[in-house]
């Protein structure tokens, strides 16, 4: 029986880190089920002579948590092979959210990823305030692209804190609160937490991003709900020379 598609004579890398080598990749159904060599026949064949084959590319590092809800084709990562993208690093996301703090999280992304307010303002249009119906915004969106978020510390402490966020350290019952509301994420779908330590981020008003105010106690706290959940990851955007930071939180 011929496959549904037979790519043919292109230059494979196959992920496992070996050089390139060429070959056929045979596709039956939504799986692939032979690489390299000479494949059989096939419905659909496409000729990639000087061309590469790859596995889809993952870009864990992204800053797409605005733009997926009006550009459902992800430009311009789809353009490179990638084909899964991480949002919410650097501890920024869109979600969880109150409607009273909507203005004020945008405003964490204007001057640390170089977005136009006017822009922001006019094409996020809201219709969560947790994490649960931020990823049905994305799903709704039907991007080209395989999309998971990281939960930012930043929506974590603006949504239980307010503008005190910005101002102080977080009682013992805020960091409660926030593990709760980073425990329903997790549950909801989220793939972690990232959170920002770098002296050099602010909000385009001047004051520091929220989670710069959070003491090492806090972090931890947060951290601490990955290990009780056994799932996701941390991603944390330190000062130059913060490993050591790093390598703590890790333990």
């Amino acid at each position: 029986m011929p496959f549904d598609l037979a790519i043919r004579g292109a230059t494979i890398y196959d992920g496992s880190g070996r050089p390139g080598y060429t070959g056929d990749l045979a596709i039956q159904g939504d799986r692939l089920v032979e690489v390299g060599g000479r494949v059989g026949p096939a419905r659909r064949e496409i000729r990639a002579d000087g061309l590469a084959l790859a596995p889809g590319f993952i870009d864990s590092h992204t800053h797409l948590d605005a733009q997926v809800l009006w550009d459902p084709f992800l430009t311009s990562s789809c353009f490179h092979g990638v084909t899964s993208v991480v949002l919410g690093n650097c501890g920024l996301t869109l979600a969880p959210c109150k409607p009273e703090d909507r203005e004020t999280l945008l405003h964490t992304f204007v001057r640390v990823e170089g977005m136009e307010i006017g822009v922001l303002q006019t094409a996020v249009t809201w219709s969560w305030t947790d994490t649960a119906g931020y990823l049905g915004a994305i799903e709704r969106a039907r991007p080209a692209l395989n999309v998971g978020m990281l939960v930012g510390h930043c929506a974590l402490r603006q949504y239980v804190m307010g503008e005190d966020s910005v101002e102080r350290a977080a009682t013992t019952e805020e960091i409660a609160a926030m593990q709760s509301f980073l425990r329903d994420s997790l549950r909801a779908g989220a793939l972690g937490f990232s959170t920002n330590q770098n002296p050099r981020h602010f909000r385009d008003d001047g004051k520091p991003l929220p989670s710069r105010l959070a003491a090492p106690e806090e972090i931890n706290a947060l951290g601490q709900v990955l290990a009780e959940e056994k799932r996701g990851v941390i991603q944390m955007s330190s000062a130059p020379g913060g490993v050591a930071r790093i390598d703590q939180v890790a333990e």
